[in-house]
């Protein structure tokens, strides 16, 4: 789910427009998230307004509310409204539909769109008390939908497209007459089908403007991934060495590691796949905010089960490549 703007408001002062809010002083707080958005006219979805109460201790919290989520830096810890979208009350709705035929009987899949969004698929065939043959959950807020059945071999499969918050959604599953599998389910900033091949393709927010596009074969089951390749829409961009220590954990985040090695000293670039398993699955690189280090050090940030950790790393470069890092 997106993080929402919200209005903070703290122990009833006059609200300011802040996302994230940073704490640096340990004590108990009452906040108020105010939605600058109740209803998201892009999802159809409602994000209420909401308040929370947080003790901070030695500067940490000592428990963080289901509301709220924490990125814990060295100096300071920061504070994110985790919003809770749902779909006004209304009668369920047909988006898109379609027919097909299987194992000698007639279905009808249709996408409907109430207080949730769902895949149902009734048998025309069957009698009144028998006809919901079953109903797959798909995400909130989608949009566009397109449902279609085709038949490949004894195999018959269904695919939901459509547009979810401004991105390409795609869902696909087999159907056995009784109930669906789910074989792949993805959105991305672009997603293009063929008959038995899928490419999708993300963009990446960093500073080579990095995209990888994947392609997907459906060989009689679950999707195999068959090819990936990157592109770059900042590739001939010539940044300071200062940020050499940016662009290599960008590239390792995003799994381009033919990309990463290029900032590496000879040395290093041997051993890749255990620099790459050292630094770990972070989802974000930032300067050292919140913290005395320099530029030289970066801080990643790691998605836990409910709040965010984050480390500090230190690089030494010389003559334009990586020569040492480690943990600050």
């Amino acid at each position: 789910m997106p993080l929402k703007d919200y209005l903070i408001k703290i122990d009833g002062a006059p609200p300011r427009e802040k996302k994230p809010f940073k704490i640096e002083s340990d004590g108990e707080y009452f906040f108020e998230f105010i939605s600058l958005n109740d209803f998201d006219e892009s999802d159809g979805l409602y994000y209420p307004s909401f308040a929370a109460r947080l003790s901070v201790k030695n500067g940490a919290p000592s428990y963080i509310p289901d509301r709220l989520c924490a990125a814990e830096y060295k100096n300071a810890v920061e504070l994110f409204a985790v919003p809770r979208a749902f779909r006004p009350f209304r009668r369920e709705t047909t988006l898109c539909e379609c027919r097909f035929s299987a194992q000698n009987r007639r279905y009808r899949a249709a996408v409907l769109c109430g207080a949730e969004t769902v895949l149902s698929i009734d048998c025309i065939d069957a009698s009144a008390d028998e006809k919901n043959v079953c109903r797959e959950s798909l995400p909130l807020g989608l949009k566009s939908a397109e449902v279609a059945a085709a038949a490949l071999g004894k195999r018959q499969y269904l695919t939901v497209k459509g547009d979810l918050r401004g991105r390409a959604y795609l869902f696909i599953a087999e159907f056995s007459g009784g109930g669906l599998s789910v074989l792949f389910e993805e959105e991305a900033d672009a997603i293009e089908t063929e008959t038995q091949t899928v490419s999708v393709t993300k963009k990446f927010a960093d500073m080579l403007k990095r995209g990888r596009t994947e392609k997907y074969i459906f060989g009689g089951g679950a999707a195999e991934l068959c090819g990936a390749e990157f592109f770059y829409g900042a590739a001939d961009v010539k940044y300071k060495d200062e940020l050499l220590p940016y662009l290599f954990l960008e590239a390792l985040g995003a799994g381009d590691l033919s990309c990463a090695e290029k900032y590496l000293a000879a040395d290093l670039r041997e051993n890749l796949p255990e620099i790459s398993e050292f630094f770990g699955n972070f989802y974000s690189v930032e300067g050292a905010k919140h913290s005395d280090f320099g530029i030289d050090t970066a801080a990643l940030k790691y998605r836990g089960e409910k709040n965010i950790t984050v480390k500090y790393y230190s690089f030494a470069l010389e003559n334009g490549i990586i020569k040492n890092f480690g943990e600050s």
